[in-house]
């Protein structure tokens, strides 16, 4: 299920960023306030990027990983020297959240009956928060409220609202373009070739959970319709209920690429040139960065980590807050059709795997008289005085059910079940 969260991020990230970098829609705000002046990142070393990301995933205290995270800081000594020094910026480190999670269940699942309360209190805590759902659908009856504020406040600061809308709607006409390249071509291609079935079916089977995650703009709202459509569509009730869960944090495909878009984008705005290695570290930086946002409408948080992190200016986030609730919705309703494509997929596998083991087990199963199908058998072992009547009962029947197939073997009878091999050619 990883891996193919992986790849499917990865994919999706490489759309964006050739439609973004193909399309250019910053390119046409020519009027933008930093335009003349752009903002160097020269400075900047990708690889202390790279090793910022390394040190968030290893958090020192997991309690402060929750209000701080770690990143490198350049500090001007004149006019040609830097002195870099590595310090603590707010912000929440979800990176290490994430990997301190994953390695604590592992711990836990290894423990087995030792932790097992441990194990039952996240599971209350789990359905303590499935049953917030009526909750949650209240609250988002008052998200146009906050959304139109956004809107009006945003609009209030444009002077040129002509070149302005322009850029916004090749923005928004570039992430749209990416995300549905990303469902209708990718996941249902990807279905196909590994279970060579109709992806249609899929489609049919997520519109009810679709259209929730886009009303509300939340994944973790569809996620009880998703697991009752999904064991509606004959998928097996703990893969259900397992890959949507668990797509809720690391299904990131739809925050990946429009975060790789809006990070060009802002990029663009203020003429700021991204080489191919600064690109291909935003991306990865990108995928990680996203884990985490799929289940609360929050994209923006996690797109101006990624922009600190990178060193490029977060002050153009809220041009494109704007236009961010119809793009939210969007991206949120594909990551729970992705989530829908791998629960089938990973099903299938699932169960072609187990359809294989049941047919070994079968033919090695032993069975008296057929001793050329099976290995030579296991030297005996010594049996306690207690089992010693089983054993003879056990031998007696062995021996009966041996006896019965020489003589029909004799008698010129094939044994049940078998069939006599061809005669050689002459």
């Amino acid at each position: 299920t990883v891996i193919y969260y992986a790849c499917t991020a990865t994919i999706a990230t490489t759309i964006g960023i050739f439609y973004v970098t193909t399309i250019k829609p910053g390119v046409t705000l020519s009027q933008h306030p930093d335009a003349k002046h752009g903002i160097s990142t020269g400075e900047i070393e990708p690889i202390d990027t790279f090793f910022d990301v390394l040190r968030n995933m290893f958090p020192e205290n997991i309690f402060k990983a929750t209000f701080s995270r770690v990143s490198t800081k350049y500090v001007r000594g004149n006019r040609t020297e830097f002195t870099k020094s590595v310090e603590e910026a707010n912000g929440t480190n979800i990176l290490g959240i994430v990997v301190f999670s994953a390695f604590f269940g592992c711990v836990i699942s290894r423990k087995a009956e030792k932790a097992q309360v441990v194990a039952d209190m996240f599971v209350a805590l789990f359905d303590i928060v499935m049953g917030c759902y009526d909750v949650i659908k209240t609250v988002m009856w008052f998200a146009p409220v906050g959304i139109i504020s956004l809107i009006a406040g945003n609009m209030l600061d444009v002077d040129d609202m002509a070149s302005t809308f322009q850029t916004l709607t090749l923005y928004v006409m570039t992430v749209l373009l990416g995300l549905f390249t990303h469902v209708l071509i990718v996941n249902p291609l990807i279905y196909y070739v590994i279970t060579r079935k109709n992806p249609l079916k899929v489609y049919k089977t997520m519109l009810e959970p679709f259209l929730i995650a886009l009303g509300t703009g939340s994944s973790g709202a569809s996620l009880p319709s998703a697991i009752s459509c999904l064991e509606e569509h004959g998928v097996d009730k703990r893969i259900a209920e397992f890959i949507p869960s668990f797509g809720n944090t690391l299904n990131i495909d739809g925050n990946a690429l429009y975060e790789a878009v809006a990070v060009i984008f802002i990029a663009q705005l203020n003429n700021i040139p991204l080489s191919f290695v600064k690109i291909i570290l935003m991306s990865v930086v990108t995928s990680i960065g996203s884990i985490g946002q799929g289940p609360v409408p929050a994209g923006m948080v996690s797109m101006v980590v990624v922009l600190n992190t990178l060193g490029l200016p977060d002050k153009d986030v809220g041009l494109i807050i704007s236009v961010d609730w119809l793009c939210d919705r969007i991206r949120t309703a594909i990551n729970v059709v992705g989530d829908g494509f791998a629960a089938c997929i990973i099903g299938h596998i699932v169960r072609k795997r187990t359809r294989m083991d049941t047919i070994r087990s079968l033919l090695l199963r032993p069975c008296a008289g057929y001793p050329f199908m099976f290995p030579a058998p296991a030297p005996p072992r010594a049996v306690p005085e207690e089992d010693s009547s089983v054993v003879e009962a056990v031998e007696e029947l062995v021996e009966a059910r041996m006896s019965t197939a020489s003589t029909e073997e004799a008698e010129g009878q094939s044994p049940p079940h078998y069939t006599p091999p061809p005669p050689p050619p002459p």
